[in-house]
């Protein structure tokens, strides 16, 4: 009776410090990462509030390289493509970001940007050529120092447009996205 008193202790003990006690493997899965540039996929919508109004759709592909810090922390440059549906409207875009890292050792990054864009959207309705500031926040998420995800729960838009419907609009646009570094 007394044996298995002491066996039973000794597997709980050892229960519990395998579970409090990462291991090097589940350590490695929010490490800090390492990697400086990044592929984006993002996938979200837009709603404008005022000139032309509307929203819809958004697919966004980004590539990124920091250049400052520790992989992916510090100053930032990015450039991508904005693609818009309902209609057609395609964009290229520039942008700067800094990528705080709120927590030593865990992949973890607050984004905040800032940038411009230039384009075109062609519909039923009209077609107009814009260029405009895009700035906002994300938040992204990096496992195994190359894959992660991207949320956008701020960002902002002003596009000035020229042609059929010219005038200034606001946007807001959101965005949740996956992507690799390398």
């Amino acid at each position: 009776m007394k044996h298995s008193s002491k066996l039973l202790a000794a597997a709980a003990l050892g229960a519990a410090l395998a579970v409090t006690t990462p291991d090097a493997s589940a350590q490695g899965i929010v490490s800090g990462n390492s990697r400086r540039m990044a592929a984006t996929l993002n996938l979200g919508g837009s709603a404008y509030f005022t000139g032309v109004g509307g929203g819809g759709f958004r697919l966004t592909p980004e590539f990124h390289l920091a250049f400052g810090g520790r992989g992916m922390a510090g100053p930032a440059i990015g450039v991508g493509l904005d693609l818009l549906i309902p209609g057609f409207g395609i964009g290229a875009f520039g942008r700067f970001a800094y990528n705080f890292q709120p927590l030593d050792g865990v992949a973890f990054f607050v984004t905040p940007y800032g940038g411009l864009t230039a384009g075109g959207i062609f519909n039923e309705a009209f077609a107009a050529f814009y260029l405009g500031f895009h700035f906002g926040g994300e938040v992204r998420f990096i496992f195994a120092d190359r894959f992660f995800l991207t949320v956008r729960p701020l960002g902002f838009s002003i596009p000035i447009y020229v042609g059929d419907a010219g005038g200034v609009n606001f946007g807001y646009d959101g965005a949740l996205g996956f992507g690799a570094t390398f």
